[in-house]
């Protein structure tokens, strides 16, 4: 059964002309394999018009090496529009 660990959360203010107000969450996911557990990274934003969700699972079967992916996207503010391009750059 797949778990969710958030591990970051970023509010965004609405910036009148730049941005909306809205709430990132940057998650670790866990599924466990037939033979090990595999780590994805999902993404979760909440604004005025409900929540969106985007995900890339599976990545590794290194928690650590997913954990420092997570930790980039959040420190760059890395969106859920952007993140799969960013990640495809990276692994």
């Amino acid at each position: 059964m797949k778990k969710k660990e958030i591990v970051f959360e970023r509010q965004f203010s609405a910036l009148e002309g730049l941005q909306e107000e809205r709430l990132t969450r940057y998650i670790i996911t866990t599924n466990p394999g037939a033979e090990s557990i595999l780590y994805g990274i999902e993404l979760e934003e909440t604004d005025q018009w409900g929540v969106r969700r985007a995900a890339m699972e599976p990545l590794s079967d290194s928690r650590e090496q997913v954990a420092l992916l997570i930790t980039f996207l959040y420190e760059q503010a890395v969106g859920l529009t952007s993140f799969r391009d960013v990640l495809s750059d990276r692994v």
